[in-house]
């Protein structure tokens, strides 16, 4: 088992990664936001992008990429399910 220190100093890292991975999907949304002019065409952004890291696996033994895109997913449907209902008549 490992000790104290060691698995704090763990713990710190997998928070600063997460820190980082909220900034980036951040970064991402807004820019695909200036690209896109719906929700949908935001999520098909997304999508596109992660196929894109997928395709490209026999580059890179990570999947982080794809978690990233996720994250970013999950920020957008957020988004949208917290926008107030419009009845149009």
């Amino acid at each position: 088992m490992i000790n104290k220190k060691a698995q704090e100093k763990c713990l710190d890292i997998v928070n600063e990664f997460n820190s980082n991975v909220d900034i980036a999907s951040e970064d991402i949304i807004n820019l695909l936001k200036s690209e896109c002019e719906t929700y949908g065409e935001l999520l098909k952004a997304i999508d596109f992008l992660k196929k894109g890291a997928i395709w490209n696996r026999s580059l890179k033994e990570s999947d982080i990429d794809v978690n990233l895109f996720e994250k970013c997913k999950k920020k957008i449907i957020k988004e949208m399910n917290d926008l107030k209902i419009i009845i149009h008549s």
